[in-house]
């Protein structure tokens, strides 16, 4: 620490003899909230950046559900308007609503403590996205401040911070991977929101990191070219060298809350690199980072059982002990250039490994779909065929259902990159076999390697779709009449 660093950090500590802080205050209003290390330190770190003399800006990067949202969306604005009541507050994140709703806790949260602050909302403006304060405090003194809340990238024109809080300023992971939604963030930070700052203004930033490129990633990498240094306090799920929190490796945050095997089981659920991101705060470059050949494990057929071949040897599966399943991604024309209709045969065996044990790729005319459906059942008659429920996926369904196939309706609602993570996390912890030896095995893996980057990602499709079906297990005591709609319960198994 510098001199002025030291001065500042004795002052502060003689400050906080006297007064609460954000988490002090959570704690004073909220019986049961807990006044864990790592939200006291938060608090701590915003508090000392607010009465700094250096540049206010603070980004926290932490996993989810470990009540960043409740301490910094919430209590430090209270806290702040009932210290500064002449001050603005305002608060985005992704959603205007999502906003809105946190408004509207901090204005209930001065509503509802009239003993412990000294500020008071205006009866006549009180709406949970845009609030002020009485003209006075409860002790005379002048006040006139209040909160507006938005949505990232919406409007801010005419109202000025003092205090701006960034919370989640990402929805959800494919927002935060697609280029043109990173620019955008990043030009609204730039142009709209930075100047709404009034003069000393703190800004905080406050998430969990999605991709190398999000906004906090800008942050850090252009901080220093935009004019701004930010303090950066990085809690990873799992401990690393020199922890702020005096964390031994390996150790995690909130205990209480989230024991190591809790966080273990998410990082088996998520893949090694959603992991990275979201919970260690540490994004890895996505290009060809998906598939590794190395996590390719085999299956091949002897004797009327499946033998699965893995690291720590083989293991013998009795096929009737198994059921099947098939996937779909069909393609619109058998144009030269166009995709590829693909179709997967899997076998699930008893543990709920998953064993790819045949793939139908060729570039076929929409016409000749159903009979390519018709083959892929006639053939091995799986309990049913996944079909995207997407563009010419309408059509198949339909008709398909028509000819008495079992059809089920899997449904798209995210990007194939964000599709392709859970089955990336299967390859990693091993549940996922390929026939050895197959003749189409070495086309399949050579478009897994190259997805996202490859020319064709039907296959990917088809095992993504694979995994989202096995998120379910199907009841068949209720399967009903060929084509109707599978009755289908949480499937509570290893993913």
């Amino acid at each position: 620490m510098t001199s002025a660093e030291l001065s500042h950090a004795s002052s502060f500590l003689s400050w906080a003899k006297d007064h609460l802080t954000p988490a002090g205050l959570a704690a004073r209003i909220d019986r049961g909230w807990e006044p864990a290390r790592h939200l006291t330190l938060i608090s701590n770190r915003i508090v000392s950046t607010i009465f700094s003399n250096l540049q206010r800006r603070v980004l926290v990067l932490i996993p989810p559900r470990h009540g960043k949202s409740t301490l910094v969306s919430q209590y430090l604005p209270a806290w702040y308007l009932d210290l500064f009541p002449r001050d603005s507050v305002m608060l985005t994140s992704y959603e205007a609503t999502f906003a809105a709703k946190w408004g509207g806790k901090v204005r209930d949260v001065i509503e509802q403590n009239p003993g412990l602050l000294r500020i008071r909302v205006r009866q006549d403006a009180s709406a949970k996205q845009m609030w002020q304060l009485a003209a006075k405090c409860a002790d005379g003194s002048p006040a006139g401040g209040g909160m507006i809340t938005a949505g990232v990238g919406g409007p801010l024109t005419g109202y000025g911070g003092n205090l701006v809080v960034i919370d989640d300023p990402h929805k959800n992971y494919d927002e935060a991977r697609s280029k043109t939604y990173q620019e955008k963030i990043w030009d609204w930070y730039r142009g709209t929101l930075r100047d709404r700052l009034e003069p000393g203004a703190t800004i905080v930033c406050i998430m969990q990191r999605w991709h190398e490129n999000d906004l906090a990633g800008h942050l850090i990498k252009h901080g220093k070219a935009e004019g701004e240094t930010w303090q950066i306090v990085r809690l990873p799920a799992l401990a690393e060298g020199n922890d702020l929190l005096g964390r031994s490796e390996g150790e995690v945050i909130w205990p209480e809350r989230f024991g190591l095997a809790e966080i273990e089981d998410v990082k088996r659920t998520l893949g090694p690199y959603l992991f990275e991101a979201k919970w260690q705060q540490n994004p890895k470059p996505d290009e060809g980072q998906i598939f590794k050949r190395s996590a390719f494990r085999y299956f091949a057929e002897v004797n009327g059982h499946y033998e699965l071949k893995g690291p720590d040897g083989t293991k013998r599966i009795p096929k009737e002990k198994c059921w099947r399943f098939q996937t779909t991604d069909p393609a619109a024309t058998e144009k030269q250039q166009s995709s590829y209709f693909a179709m997967g045969d899997w076998i699930v065996t008893p543990d709920n490994d998953l064993l790819l044990h045949n793939v139908v790729r060729e570039r076929a005319e929409t016409t000749k779909h159903k009979q390519l459906m018709r083959g892929g059942f006639d053939r091995f008659r799986p309990q049913f065929q996944g079909v995207e429920k997407a563009f010419v996926g309408f059509n198949i369904i339909q008709e398909c259902a028509k000819e008495g196939l079992p059809i089920r309706a899997v449904e798209v609602d995210k990007s194939k990159f964000a599709r392709a993570l859970p089955a990336q996390a299967r390859y990693e912890v091993g549940t996922v076999y390929h026939r050895e030896g197959a003749p189409w095995l070495t086309d399949f893996e050579d478009e897994m390697i190259a997805f996202p980057n490859g020319t064709h990602d039907d296959q990917v499709d088809i095992v993504s779709q694979a995994v989202q079906c096995l998120g379910h297990i199907v009841d068949f005591s209720r399967l009903g009449a060929v084509g109707q709609r599978v009755s289908v319960k949480a499937y509570g198994g290893r993913r």
